[in-house]
């Protein structure tokens, strides 16, 4: 009902009743597709004007009929070019396409940072669908990794609740374990993973660098929960170490 008053009232739009009739150019869709789709697919051909939508199969299909296809994902863009949407509502606006499991969604740390705030730092369906589209084919591995260590260093600051550092630093960890664990399983190259290590190692630095006493006591206390996997023997070993490398330090300091 809101949504027809909004069309009802505004003057910026105009209904069209005429609507051309016609056959599309690829004559075996004609069947499968309704008549008010084909009716708009014509009337955005004969007006030069573009169709948004955002299934992606219909998306590539008026490519075929010379019609411009536009989606949210550019609409959104071409806002924030505009200088309408300012970081944090642009990154909320993010948060609402993850939240349709949108077919890919690029996003920053910070925005990432901003929507599992607004979630009170919990795992939602939308913050996973983000970060879990690195195992999408042809995903660029490198990218999520700078994405991933700039969202934890946000989540080191102090003020936050050291039981959210905690998970997320564990959830991201792991992570690389099923990167490296799909891969295995697949038999695919591994060394796209490898070339992640310095952004995983970063991730951990982060953490430790940035924790205070108690929060070092409590993430090598969680370290057996979260270094499960094979992989991360060495891993563990490492992050043990600078942990208590690290305790040392802040020590001297009292």
């Amino acid at each position: 009902r809101r949504l027809w008053n909004f069309l009802k009232n505004n003057t910026a739009i105009k209904f069209i009743k005429n609507i051309p009739k016609g056959k599309l150019k690829e004559q075996k869709v004609n069947d499968l597709f309704e008549g008010w789709l084909i009716d708009s697919m014509n009337l955005a051909k004969k007006r030069g004007t573009v169709m948004v939508t955002d299934d992606f199969r219909l998306y590539r299909f008026l490519k075929s009929e010379a019609i411009t296809p536009f989606n949210t994902w550019l609409i959104i863009q071409k806002i924030r070019e505009q200088g309408l949407l300012d970081p944090t509502m642009y990154s909320k606006a993010i948060g609402k396409l993850a939240e349709c499991f949108y077919t890919f969604v690029s996003f920053s740390g910070d925005d990432l940072y901003v929507i599992v705030a607004e979630d009170d730092f919990k795992l939602r369906a939308r913050s996973y669908h983000l970060i879990n589209q690195i195992f999408l084919p042809g995903s660029d591995l490198k990218s999520f990794s700078t994405v991933f260590l700039q969202f934890i260093s946000k989540m080191w600051r102090p003020g936050l609740i050291t039981e959210d550092k905690i998970f997320w630093t564990g959830y991201i960890t792991n992570i690389y374990a099923e990167l490296v664990s799909r891969a295995t399983v697949a038999r695919t190259p591994i060394q796209p993973i490898l070339e992640t290590a310095p952004y995983f190692g970063g991730l951990w630095a982060v953490a430790i660098k940035s924790a205070t006493k108690e929060e070092l006591m409590k993430l090598e206390r969680r370290l057996p929960q979260i270094l499960t996997k094979p992989v991360f023997i060495k891993v563990k070993e490492n992050v043990t170490r600078q942990i208590s490398i690290r305790l040392e330090e802040l020590n001297k300091k009292k």
